[in-house]
């Protein structure tokens, strides 16, 4: 958030030092080449840092509150509201994100969420979610994140229990899923430091790509939120 939560606590405010992620050898060496590297980061950390002061400020005017009790509708317990977690570990630290699973239940029904083919090799399951043979017979399609800069960039998000019993019992190399891609990735979480945090990552997954593709700095910046907002600025 950099905050945390369930839907049974307040928000808890955690340190996450943006700056010094940005700095680590893994991101140094493939961007600290480049001649906007340092305003690059700057203006990353200027983004996080203001959305932090919001939520330490917001955690002051209302200690109590969390973003589940916020969204719950009438009628139902905090228990019977689905969300997940998913913690990137870093060198400098864990961030965690915070996936709205009933949000995600409606947006299936809304809105035309694709179902595509993901490897098993490639998919996190938690490994946390219980064995349940009852599972076994979900055949509820599971619903699933692409998260960029972890180990495995599928993230199963809700389905966890039904997969696991699912592998357990068949030899599978694939499940069919709903992936929550780009166009649709800012309805999926609680608040917005997770979507930042994520666009910085999909922002260094394109930043690489293009580096890969060509030595001109001038297309690598135009790929930047931090461009794309100064020109804003500056009505062009």
């Amino acid at each position: 958030m950099p905050a945390t939560f369930t839907p049974f606590t307040p928000l808890k405010h955690y340190d996450f030092d943006f700056r010094k992620y940005l700095g680590i050898k893994e991101v140094k060496s493939i961007f600290g080449n480049l001649s906007f590297y340092n305003d690059w980061v700057n203006f990353w950390c200027s983004l996080f840092d203001q959305e932090e002061i919001f939520v330490k400020d917001y955690i002051k005017k209302f200690p109590n509150s969390n973003p589940v009790l916020q969204r719950i509708k009438h009628g139902i317990s905090p228990g019977e509201y689905e969300m997940f977690t998913y913690e990137h570990i870093t060198p400098v630290g864990k961030y965690t994100y915070h996936f709205d699973v009933e949000r995600m239940k409606y947006l299936t029904h809304t809105r035309e969420v694709p179902i595509e083919k993901i490897s098993i090799d490639s998919l996190y399951i938690d490994e946390t979610a219980p064995l349940l043979k009852e599972k076994l017979n979900d055949t509820r399609t599971p619903f699933v994140v692409e998260i960029f800069g972890v180990p495995k960039p599928f993230v199963c998000v809700d389905g966890n229990k039904r997969l696991k019993a699912q592998l357990k019992a068949n030899n599978l190399s694939e499940i069919e899923a709903f992936v929550f891609a780009d166009d649709i990735i800012s309805e999926v979480f609680f608040a917005s430091p997770d979507l930042w945090y994520y666009m910085l990552h999909r922002e260094m997954e394109i930043m690489y790509t293009e580096l890969e593709a060509t030595s001109d700095e001038s297309k690598v910046l135009k790929l930047t939120q931090m461009y794309h907002r100064n020109m804003a600025r500056h009505g062009e």
